[in-house]
């Protein structure tokens, strides 16, 4: 984030569109451990340079043409163009792998160097030349956790982030897989349950912004988070083919809650601390995320998947209410707004 705003937002796409492509490289012609796990690692930096300067690029370009209003319309329609995309290869490749594992990868290899060399096409208005000093670095990091601290909206949207987020990558990384099986499913049963689920996905994408228009921020936040907790749940109680849909309604709720998150935050930044803020949000959800992560796996091992699944329930919702009965309720708000500007103060 650092590096995206004080060298260009291009140049920090550019050098993590070269990561993925060299990680996806590594994947095709490697079948050893070590040089996997070195391809995860360049994939992480990869992303680590994404993270946060694709989304200032977007806002500030629209920004320019003062078009900002449409951030929230054109994150979804990406995001559906992606579940599009994500579908056919979610029919495709696990043809191709029964053909030749490689297969998928090759794909992959040429896509991924194909938007490497795309990304270059990009437009951005071009950044103040700055000399590379790691100093500079830290002083850009200094100062977006600064302009955090003397925001308490900002930190607000980010601390509600961060739980969404945390319970997204927890479903992604961990619990969506063994939980499908868990229900009673088999594995080839799971590639078209992930294309129902794609579906649905895609739907929800291409009518949130529509609905936000309409119910604002408050609103949406409120109504966004039950349904969030309501389908969760309704998932956690149903029986199989039910399950499908519920699931499906609770993954495709959450990811949109989270972009229009992020829309709000965007509406909060200066365009010379932008990608350096979205970048620290990113990092302190990845660090909840590794954490719960960790703990979730624990959990699991100690009691059983279905358990884990209610605690999780149960905490979304608990500090989800907390945090929005802080934000809403103006006698909290007012306070909490108060003692902050006196500690500024002081």
């Amino acid at each position: 984030g650092a590096f995206a705003c004080l060298y260009g937002r291009k140049k920090s796409i550019n050098f993590g569109l070269l990561c993925y492509s060299i990680t996806v490289i590594i994947y095709v012609f490697s079948s050893n451990f070590y040089l996997f796990m070195i391809g995860s690692i360049i994939m992480g930096i990869g992303s680590a340079f994404i993270s946060g300067a694709w989304e200032a690029l977007l806002f500030d370009s629209l920004k320019h043409i003062e078009k900002e209003k449409e951030y929230l319309k054109l994150t979804m329609r990406q995001e559906s163009v992606f579940m599009i995309v994500l579908l056919l290869s979610t029919l495709i490749s696990p043809y191709l792998f029964t053909i030749n594992v490689r297969y998928p990868f090759y794909i992959a290899a040429f896509f991924s160097v194909f938007l490497f060399l795309f990304s270059f096409l990009l437009y951005e208005e071009t950044p103040k030349k700055n000399k590379y000093l790691i100093s500079k670095h830290v002083s850009q990091i200094k100062e977006g956790f600064s302009y955090i601290s003397k925001h308490n909206k900002i930190i607000w949207l980010l601390s509600f982030g961060i739980l969404s987020f945390t319970i997204q990558q927890l479903f992604r990384q961990l619990l969506s897989a063994p939980y499908i099986i868990f229900k009673g499913f088999s594995i080839i049963e799971y590639g078209f349950i992930g294309v129902f689920s794609l579906i649905v996905h895609l739907v929800i994408m291409n009518i949130s912004h529509i609905i936000e228009e309409k119910w604002k921020e408050k609103k949406t936040l409120f109504i966004g988070f039950f349904l969030w907790i309501i389908f969760m749940t309704l998932m956690y109680l149903s029986k199989k083919y039910i399950y499908v849909l519920f699931g499906s309604l609770f993954g495709a709720i959450l990811s949109a809650k989270n972009l229009t998150l992020n829309s709000y935050i965007n509406k909060h930044l200066k365009k010379n601390i932008r990608a350096t803020v979205l970048s620290i949000f990113s990092m302190i959800g990845s660090c909840f995320g590794l954490v719960s992560l960790l703990i979730v796996g624990k959990i699991i091992d100690s009691t059983n998947l279905h358990f884990t699944i209610f605690i999780l329930i149960v905490s979304s919702a608990l500090i989800g209410s907390i945090l929005l009965i802080i934000r809403y309720n103006k006698f909290i708000w007012k306070k909490i707004v108060k003692i902050h500007a006196n500690n500024k103060k002081n």
